[in-house]
């Protein structure tokens, strides 16, 4: 017996989102490969503790995180760490009532943008990965689901 259509079209659509989430933080990371502590300034700014350690986390957090991503593992993991890492990167970047009135109205879209990423990675957290993923449970029942989120 086959599965049902909709589930495979929602496992799809679920590697779709995923891949679509992970060229977002793969371009991010590539962005940052040329200099890897180039957040540090801006780190600093915030008054954090060591900027530049922190700058090269959010490089690895990026790659990393596309992996995860990409691959399916370890979804909820995945979904909290670049969760917190997205409103960590707001709240360093894009603060926007701290810039002036003539560059607030572009912060504001990036926060936005940020806060449909997040949105984002909660779906991901509430439905997981999807077939297409190195998390789901392999098993012989037919149509049996199971992501192991």
């Amino acid at each position: 017996m086959q599965r049902e259509p909709y589930v495979r079209s929602n496992d799809v659509a679920l590697l779709i989102a995923r891949i679509c989430l992970a060229a977002l933080f793969l371009f991010g990371a590539t962005r940052k490969l040329g200099n890897p502590i180039g957040l540090a300034p801006l780190i600093a700014a915030k008054g954090l503790p060591f900027p530049e350690v922190l700058s090269a986390l959010a490089l690895l957090a990026e790659i990393g995180g596309t992996v995860l991503l990409l691959t399916g593992f370890i979804p909820r993991f995945t979904a909290i760490g670049l969760a917190v890492f997205v409103v960590m990167a707001t709240w360093i970047g894009h603060s926007f009532w701290t810039y002036p009135p003539e560059a607030q109205a572009g912060q504001v879209i990036h926060l936005f943008k940020n806060v449909a990423i997040i949105g984002g990675l909660v779906l991901y957290l509430a439905s997981g990965p999807g077939r297409f993923s190195l998390s789901v449970k392999r098993t012989p029942l037919v149509g049996a689901r199971g992501p192991n989120i």
